[in-house]
């Protein structure tokens, strides 16, 4: 772009262009050294020592530290942005396969982690994926307004330069010029934040997935067993077997808050420009990024690998009333409002536990009495209608709308969720290939420039 402008002729241009190749090896080899003065003036200085102080003292025109390290943010944030896509779409793969594959494994629903109506295991691992469904749009989001050409903003107030900021955006692979040189630079933190705070929510929801599967693999619940490879034994007990991966899981985001924080009191007190607070934005972005891959692929791996016992699940649910809400169902077809219906089965869920009895055992006489004393009517109903409303099959396909665990509905929202998949991916190769383009042509220009 000097080049283009006048302020480097061709012989400039491919001296600096040599220095920094030679640079750049060493930086591959982990063979270059930063000096105290810092990573740009240890190659600004470099490039000098080689070319001479005529030539590589033209190599800083027009640009500042400011937009040099905005735009290498950028370029960080965006390459991270696109793997953490990637895990994400790969993580939901996983969930899209236990939807699968315990379609109808039912299980208990639960509300205040008490029993509350019959869900299936399918249906909870699709609601986790369209979770990470919308985690992902807002990472793609967070990746439009990041792939912006900061560079050319100089210390805050542009520069007084004719530079080209249209070439440098091709150049890099932008897709388009961030305009205001100050809101370039008063932006630095603001999209460390913005990413920070969905880092955080994706955080939110694997915790939350963790702790589920924790509560699961308790014995007194004993519905699935995570594999040993994601768990530690005890150094005392014999027998544990503790789910230490989860709860590295569960802590690790209160972790990612804190790097959201720190990025938020950094910023609040700041004014507009430049101020050297913002350097602390940078480390807690990175540890983000960090954490969220590293915890997406260990839950990843812990899903692929979870047993399932599908037997104790159904036991739970037909032993601890989760079909009361059909049972009130069934009164409300005899004609009784729900409150009515509500309130009859609420007392002879009461009577069946005093008597140590599941829905399927309450009798046609249970609900006669019930119901006479609570509405002054005897309500009669068969031991067929009994069951087939204690029955949680049945109450599971009873939920024919958009959105419910009946079957149907499940093999549509699962068949939904796939098409969105593929369609996030070619998404994601779109800008991987704009990027790749940008980095190749860019490379073939250099290399043209030393070989001529």
């Amino acid at each position: 772009m000097l080049n283009k402008i006048g302020i480097l002729n061709k012989k400039e241009l491919k001296s600096i262009l040599v220095s920094l190749e030679d640079i750049r090896e060493e930086i591959d080899n982990n063979k270059f050294e930063i000096t105290n003065e810092g990573l740009h003036y240890t190659i600004e200085n470099r490039v000098i020592k080689e070319t001479g102080i005529d030539c590589g003292g033209k190599f800083h025109t027009a640009r500042s530290r400011n937009d040099q390290i905005i735009t290498e943010s950028r370029l960080y944030m965006r390459s991270e942005l696109l793997k953490t896509m990637e895990l994400i779409l790969d993580f939901n793969k996983t969930l899209i396969t236990l939807g699968e594959t315990y379609i109808q494994t039912i299980m208990p629903g639960y509300t205040h982690i008490q029993h509350a109506v019959p869900q299936t295991l399918g249906f909870w691992a699709l609601a986790y994926a369209d979770s990470f469904l919308r985690n992902f749009d807002r990472l793609r989001e967070d990746y439009t307004r990041v792939n912006m050409n900061p560079l050319g903003a100089g210390s805050s107030y542009a520069v007084s330069y004719p530079i080209d900021r249209i070439l440098t955006t091709k150049l890099l692979g932008f897709n388009d010029i961030h305009e205001n040189a100050l809101d370039v630079v008063n932006s630095r933190g603001e999209m460390e934040i913005e990413i920070l705070s969905d880092l955080s929510l994706i955080a939110v929801q694997l915790s939350r997935l963790a702790e589920d599967l924790i509560l699961w693999s308790t014995y007194e619940f004993r519905m699935v067993d995570i594999d040993e490879s994601y768990t530690m034994g005890s150094s005392i007990m014999p027998q544990k077997k503790n789910p230490d991966v989860c709860e590295l899981i569960r802590s690790s985001s209160s972790t990612v808050f804190s790097h959201l924080l720190n990025c938020l009191c950094v910023l609040k007190g700041t004014p507009s420009g430049y101020n050297r607070d913002s350097r602390e934005t940078k480390s807690a972005f990175i540890k983000g990024f960090d954490i969220i891959k590293s915890n997406l692929d260990m839950m990843k791996g812990m899903l692929d690998t979870l047993k399932v016992n599908e037997k104790r699940m159904y036991d739970l649910v037909t032993k601890n009333f989760c079909c009361a809400m059909d049972f009130a169902m069934m009164f409300t077809t005899l004609g009784l409002s729900f409150r009515e219906a509500h309130i009859i089965t609420g007392a002879i869920v009461k009577e069946s536990i005093e008597r140590s009895l599941v829905l399927e055992d309450v009798t046609p006489e249970m609900i006669a009495q019930a119901s006479y004393k609570i509405t002054g009517n005897t309500i009669n109903v068969t031991e067929n209608l009994i069951k087939e409303y204690a029955n949680p099959e049945k109450a599971l396909n009873r939920k024919k709308h958009i959105g419910s665990p009946a079957k149907a509905e499940m093999e549509r929202m699962i068949i939904d969720r796939k098409k969105q998949i593929e369609s996030k991916i070619k998404d994601l190769k779109t800008l991987e290939i704009c990027i790749e383009k940008a980095e190749t042509s860019l490379q073939t220009k250099v290399k043209i420039i030393i070989e001529n």
